[in-house]
């Protein structure tokens, strides 16, 4: 959004004081942390739209409306104005604070607070408005997201799920953060336990510093638990789109300031998540910027510009160009999906600006003297309960138990302190995630689970394919002391998969609501409901039910169920010498089974990196830094070409995480 007058004056003063005196600090570049080549990075996205957590906004744009938060008198009002011409705009909400407007399907949610206590509103496409959840009046709660069919925010630090369908509030990660944005299963945050502090001479003031703290940019392997340093600067304004990360860089900052204030700004770059490339976008300061599919709108100079996709990392400020809108200064602009909208209240007209420089009249008139909607607000009248399934998932058992802690719903406390381990959580438009959003079973099993996969312990009867022919049986009898394997879960017909994960919360006594897991697990002599808690699971449940449901995503939708890759062996012990031996893998059977910390210091620190990288040159990636090149051209199993991130499966992820976290650990 737009700062005040003065903040334009001081940033020509910036300029000028620049080019007399040096007054502006040209800080360090910033240092890429991760390698060129294997840093588990993620599929290429073509659009703003696809896999990823659509992060809140000041407006939201559907095909027959725009929501719109303005000031009015002191308040945040919410503002829906109709597409058609005819119909006459109307106040939705009017309260201390409103923000992170996020449409999912018809309904519209946001965070509105009031009397200083933060909640999650919704209002529905008839109209009505109703509370989904309430935080206490000591949470700092922001940063408010959709994914899949349920939402994303930060609640003290940390980010948690709601549940859009009962208001459950449960802590998805520990890791403390300021921002992020989430792409398929990995979470990108500015990381508040790794912040740097930036200092840089005031424009102002003889001998005094002009200082900030951000948080460096890391990712978090939602599926793994596994964190890893992308970025050793400070980051604000992280945003997501066509496969980048956008964000300022206080490493590359400058001074920017209202009245007697002054404080530090960063420039503007982009991050590709798939090769590492990082991209100081454009000289120039900016008020605001809003990704699209066609580029990055940028506000800058009082007017809206376009830099173009694909011309991303050139820096364009001394490029003359024609702006794509001038907006009058005391406008207020935000991004939509693929436009910018922007509401001038002197001119009394709300516009949409497009990438291609067209723009579109919305309406005409003082919004801000709407009537309201007349719908009241109706707060949750009773505690929601825990949907067999979703909290299984949602309660992320790496999450829950790194950090012991409560999330909170309409005043009720759901405690996740589980034991500590690392596992699986997840959670940014489209896209799905295990540990999340929960896939419900369509039909009750029909087949007879296949048994290829050995158990250890013996069921007193193997399932057969009606739920509960056998009282006594179990799916997987030691789900809750053995960590299940890929082809356990594989060697089970896929319509028993959401049986086998339940199974896990049936254990402890929980009360199923759907009917088809009421109807199976009523048959089971072990089953005796009632008195189920969270609490009482453990860290090899929480891992067996996030692995399952990972599956239930992985296999969604496909006919069939795809096998394990077969472990290729290796001819002979890899020696400190790469390419010693043709034939030989470093971790041979690192597409199959999760490494240990003992496996990898196992090998000599000089062969991490590589071992690294043999999991990608197992796909046929082709390597730019000549050692890897070199090393993986001498292997008779290297067939370079073809490569694509989709085909590494989560062990893999797992396995490339956990090399590098080491690698930064041990200062490799």
């Amino acid at each position: 959004m737009r700062k005040s007058i003065l903040l334009v004056a001081l940033a020509l003063l910036v300029s000028v004081s620049a080019m007399a005196e040096g007054a502006v600090v040209t800080a360090t570049p910033p240092v890429i942390t991760t390698s060129p080549e294997a840093v588990s990075t993620l599929p290429t996205v073509s659009t703003i739209d696809v896999a990823a957590a659509m992060n809140g906004s000041g407006a939201v744009l559907t095909n027959r409306e725009v929501f719109i938060v303005l000031d009015n008198n002191g308040l945040k009002a919410l503002y829906r104005v109709p597409m058609d011409g005819t119909t006459v705009p109307t106040l939705v909400d009017s309260t201390d604070n409103i923000t992170d407007l996020v449409m999912l399907g018809e309904d519209l949610y946001y965070l509105r607070t009031a009397n200083g206590q933060t909640m999650v509103g919704v209002r529905k496409a008839d109209g009505t408005r109703a509370v989904v959840a309430t935080f206490a009046a000591t949470d700092k709660v922001h940063s408010l997201s959709a994914y899949n069919s349920d939402l994303l925010v930060i609640v003290n630090d940390q980010m948690h799920i709601v549940y859009t369908g009962n208001g459950l509030c449960l802590k998805l990660v520990g890791a403390r953060m300021s921002e992020y944005v989430v792409v398929d299963d990995y979470a990108y945050y500015s990381a508040l336990s790794d912040s740097l502090n930036y200092e840089t001479a005031s424009l102002l003031k003889d001998d005094v510093k002009v200082s900030r703290s951000e948080g460096c940019l890391y990712r978090l392997n939602l599926t793994t638990g596994n964190p890893s340093l992308l970025l050793k600067a400070g980051v604000d304004t992280l945003k997501y789109a066509n496969g980048k990360l956008y964000f300022h860089n206080i490493s590359d900052n400058y001074v920017m300031g209202s009245g007697d204030a002054e404080w530090l700004e960063g420039k503007l770059y982009s991050y590709d998540i798939a090769t590492g490339a990082l991209n100081r976008m454009q000289d120039d300061y900016d008020w605001g910027f809003y990704p699209t599919r066609d580029g990055v709108m940028v506000y800058t100079s009082e007017s809206l510009k376009l830099l173009k996709k694909g011309e991303e990392s050139v820096v364009v400020s001394s490029q003359p160009e024609e702006p794509l809108y001038k907006p009058e200064l005391a406008a207020t602009l935000a991004g939509v999906t693929n436009a910018v909208c922007v509401y001038e209240p002197t001119n009394q007209r709300l516009m949409l600006v497009y990438p291609d420089g067209t723009s579109t009249q919305v309406y005409a008139g003082d919004l801000l003297q709407a009537q309201a909607e007349g719908s009241a607000l109706v707060m949750p009248s009773a505690t929601p309960s825990s949907e067999e399934g979703d909290p299984a998932n949602a309660g992320s058992w790496f999450a829950a138990s790194n950090n012991t802690g409560a999330a909170t719903t309409s005043g009720v406390t759901f405690k996740d302190d589980t034991t500590s381990s690392t596992g699986s959580g997840s959670s940014s438009t489209g896209g799905s995630s295990s540990g999340t959003a929960t896939a419900k079973p369509t039909a009750k099993p029909t087949t007879k689970p296949a048994a290829t996969a050995k158990p250890t312990a013996k069921p007193t009867a193997k399932p057969t394919s009606k739920p509960g022919a056998t009282d006594s049986s179990y799916i997987f009898p030691n789900s809750s002391t053995k960590k299940l394997t890929r082809n356990d879960v594989l060697a089970l017909d896929r319509s028993m998969w959401g049986f086998a994960r339940n199974e896990i919360y049936a254990r402890h006594g929980y009360v199923f609501k759907k009917q088809v897991y009421a109807d199976y697990f009523a048959k089971k002599t072990w089953y005796k409901p009632g008195g189920f808690s969270t609490k009482d699971l453990n860290d090899i449940e929480w891992y067996n039910m996030d692995l399952i449901k990972a599956m239930e995503k992985e296999f969604s939708g496909s006919g069939s169920v795809a096998t394990a890759k077969p472990t290729a062996s290796a001819t002979a012990k890899p020696t400190s010498n790469p390419g010693a031996t043709d034939s030989s893998y470093i971790f041979p059977n690192s597409n199959t089974k999760k490494l240990t910390r003992e496996d990898v210091l196992g090998i000599s620190k000089d062969l991490w990196g590589y071992a690294r990288n043999e999991i990608y040159a197992r796909h046929g990636y082709e390597f730019n830094t000549k050692k890897y090149a070199d090393y993986f051209a001498k292997k008779t199993w290297y067939k370079p070409g073809g490569f694509s991130t989709k085909d590494l499966n989560d062990i893999e992820w797992y396995n490339m995480d956990l090399i590098k976290a080491m690698e930064k650990e041990f200062g490799v």
